[in-house]
């Protein structure tokens, strides 16, 4: 195998281990529901647009495809919540490939372009949430009144403010990660 696909395999495999590490660390704060989502959701949101910032798009697809998997194991995402997956799937997909198409480019100058590029994934990933899972899924699996209203709220605007954070995280971290890796690979 070659040193490049090695190279590329571990570093998948940390921020793997990194997301896993998150959802299992912010278990304990369960009893606060939305500090745990923004917390772990910001977070999350973070690793996933420094895998495809800092290592690949491929990277940052495999990282959010896996993640929910991971999530649901962990009781973050309960068992009953499985059919949500695929659109938990879909919406990190979203978040990486906005982050792919346009975080890299130089539309005015570095920080101009990821700060549009934090909104637009945003949007994206709440788009894709709120209306395949509120707006669609709640209405197929014919749940309670609570349980309705606390995954509208989970998958609703949080959903923008989450990918914020975690857009601005990973704006602060990814020239000094870009730095470690260049000198790593030197």
């Amino acid at each position: 195998m070659e040193r490049k696909h090695i190279v590329w395999i571990t570093r998948s495999a940390v921020l793997i281990a990194m997301i896993v590490a998150v959802q299992a660390v912010t278990i304990v704060l369960a009893a606060i529901p939305m500090l745990r989502q923004y917390v772990t959701g910001s977070v999350v949101n973070m690793i996933l647009i420094i895998s495809a910032m800092a290592v690949s798009t491929s990277t940052g697809i495999t990282v959010g495809v896996v993640s929910p998997f991971f999530a649901s194991l962990l009781g973050v995402v309960p068992g009953w919540q499985w059919p949500l997956v695929p659109f938990i799937i879909f919406g990190n997909v979203t978040l990486v490939a906005v982050w792919s198409l346009l975080g890299k480019r130089k539309l005015v100058n570095v920080v101009v372009t990821r700060c549009i590029t934090t909104g637009v994934a945003a949007v994206a990933k709440f788009l894709i949430l709120y209306l395949g899972i509120v707006q669609v899924m709640l209405h197929i699996l014919d749940l309670s009144g609570p349980q309705m209203v606390a995954l509208s709220a989970t998958f609703s605007v949080t959903q923008i403010f989450t990918a914020l954070i975690g857009g601005v995280l990973a704006m602060l971290a990814l020239p000094v990660l870009k730095k470690a890796i260049k000198t790593n690979e030197d």
